[in-house]
């Protein structure tokens, strides 16, 4: 099963996510966008019919929150990120991973 067939994915979900491509048939890369935290490289891989969800460099400021829980760390600075919900699509998961970024700035604001 490629990426395209999963969850009836095509890469124009990802025409909503200007920093996204697609390598292969099993994996998009790109940037997450962290607002004011920065921008950070992020990968997508289908694996076992699943789509997974990775980001590299992952801001410190994602401790304090009570996400820190959803980043695995895998080695060499790349996290693997859990979801509660599985996400709908590939910018659906890229707008989580965004909307997790976003907050963890504002947390950071407000200390």
């Amino acid at each position: 099963m490629s990426i395209d067939e999963t969850k009836n994915l095509e890469l124009s979900d990802l025409s909503g996510a200007r920093d996204w491509e697609k390598v292969n048939e099993e994996k998009a890369k790109g940037f997450y966008k962290g607002g004011k935290l920065g921008r950070f490289p992020g990968v997508i891989k289908l694996e076992y019919d699943r789509l997974e969800f990775y980001i590299k460099d992952l801001p410190k400021e994602i401790q304090n929150t009570s996400h820190a829980g959803c980043f695995q760390h895998k080695g060499d600075n790349l996290w693997h990120v859990h979801f509660v919900w599985e996400p709908d699509s590939l910018l659906d998961g890229i707008l989580g991973i965004e909307n997790i970024l976003h907050a963890a700035a504002e947390t950071t604001e407000d200390s």
